[in-house]
Parts: structure tokens; C-alpha cells; sequence
């Protein structure tokens, strides 16, 4: 989900970026496939306290799509597959996320969606379970997105960037395990056309039948123009803090295309 953050945001980069941030434009969409490569040699127990564990290694496969079914409306969709090799390995298609985005308002260079959605496994038993993934999952996000020039004593053009600010409930299937997301991603673009991006990424359980669970990641990267349409994005993950989940390290490597 947190990719949702900037997908459509690389479409912008010449005009309105938050204005186009949210719902894209009508009969155009984004592919970007990405790949997460996580390891972790520590764990955050449930007083968020890190402690040496069995090592890890995780894999990512997410092709994330959307396409702008008409003015303030658009369809996404998310499947994921994942390898864990952690003692023994676990391998498979893992989830799919699908999503409808509204633009609510629009005002200048501020824009405020909402964005129902669900996430389905896409694995049984025991295998859905160690991919973390065994039950449906529903949420309701809303995304504010905001446009902005910055002056720097560098270019004789202000740079455009943007801030966006997602907040999201996320209940499970049966309805005892409710998580809250919160997140945020500030993002600058260069002269030449590159995009530098900052994401935060927040995570954690409520309700006191809620075992704990914590997560707090940062995720740096930068978006190169390749060609017309295509772009490439690397950048790093760092799980800094957490509870009752692995401490991650790793890289991300992603190709945009714009069709």
C-alpha cells in the first residue's frame, strides 16, 4: 500500500502534483513492479526491545496497477508474492489488494481522497500464516495530498514537490484484530527530471485483545527518468523500530511504466 503514495505522483512531476497525485487521469494508468530484497538477524520483541534471532531472509514480488476509470476515480490493484527463508522456506502468491480511489476535494494544490479496499490471501494453512497472510483483510484510507514550489540558491527555478499523508483502519476478518497505518512521503523533483522521495511508515495494533504489534520504517529512494513512459526507482528499507516483528534491512529496485 504504501507504494499508493507516489504511484501516481511520477505522472505529475510538470504540472500539479498533488492534483494529480490521487485519481490520475481517465483512461491512462501506471504499472510498477517492484522488487524487496529484507533481511533481518534481530527481532523486536513485545516491549519493542531488539533481541538476536534466527535469521531471515524476505523476498517481494509486487506488480502494483492502476488506471483512471474516470475524473476522480480510480481502480488499483496489488498482487504480491514472497519467499521467507527463515529456518525453512515459505514461497508463494501471498495477497492481492484491490482498491477504489475518490477524489473528496480539490482545492488548489491540496487534494483529499478516500480509498476503500480489501486484501485477499492468496495462500491456505500453514503456508498463508508464515507469508502473514491467512485472513481477509478491509480498510478504509484517507489520503491528503499537497503541491508545493521550493526556491533553492541552486536552480533559478523553484523545485516542485509534494507532501502526502495517508491515515487508514485496517480489520481483519472476524473482526478481533484491528491495525491502524499511518504514513507520510515528502518528494522533490530536479531539473533533470529525477525524483527524490522520502516515505514514512507506521503500523500498530489496537483494542487490548490485540496481541502487540508495532512497526516504524523509513524507506529513501530515488526515481530516474529512463525513456518516455518508463522510469526506474532504487532505494533502501530500514525497519528502525518495531514490536513483535523482525528488525528488516534491505534494498527495493522497481521499473515504472506509464501507459
Amino acid at each position: 500500500m504504501r507504494r499508493a503514495l507516489v504511484a501516481t505522483l511520477l505522472l505529475a512531476v510538470t504540472t500539479s502534483p498533488a492534483r494529480a497525485a490521487w485519481t490520475g487521469e481517465p483512461g491512462h494508468g501506471l504499472a510498477i513492479t517492484t522488487v524487496t530484497l529484507a533481511r533481518a538477524n534481530d527481532r523486536f520483541d513485545t516491549d519493542s526491545h531488539r533481541q538476536p534471532a534466527t535469521g531471515s531472509l524476505k523476498i517481494e514480488i509486487a506488480p502494483w496497477l492502476e488506471y483512471g476509470l474516470a475524473p476522480g476515480l480510480l481502480a488499483v490493484a496489488q498482487p504480491t508474492w514472497t519467499k521467507i527463508e527463515a529456518g525453512h522456506d515459505d514461497e508463494g502468491m501471498n495477497k492481492l489488494f484491490l482498491g477504489l480511489r475518490q477524489a473528496l476535494v480539490t482545492e488548489g494544490e491540496d487534494v483529499l481522497s478516500i480509498q476503500p479496499g480489501l486484501t485477499l490471501p492468496l495462500s491456505r494453512g500453514a503456508r498463508a500464516t508464515a507469508l502473514g497472510n491467512d485472513r481477509l483483510v478491509g480498510e478504509l484510507r484517507l489520503m491528503w495530498g499537497h503541491g508545493f514550489q521550493l526556491p533553492t540558491p541552486f536552480t533559478e527555478e523553484p523545485l516542485p514537490g509534494f507532501l502526502v499523508v495517508e491515515a487508514a483502519p485496517r480489520v481483519t476478518e472476524g473482526g478481533d484484530d484491528t491495525e491502524m497505518e499511518a504514513n507520510a512521503t515528502l518528494g522533490l523533483t530536479i531539473p533533470d527530471g529525477t525524483m527524490v522521495l522520502l516515505q514514512a511508515i507506521n503500523q500498530w495494533r489496537v483494542g487490548e485483545a490485540s496481541p502487540a504489534y508495532r512497526k516504524h520504517q523509513i524507506q529513501p529512494s530515488v526515481v530516474f527518468p529512463l525513456w518516455e513512459g518508463i522510469s526506474f526507482q532504487a532505494g533502501v528499507t530500514w525497519v528502525f523500530d518495531g514490536a513483535s516483528m523482525p528488525a528488516e534491512t534491505g534494498a527495493i529496485a522497481a521499473f515504472w511504466l506509464r501507459f
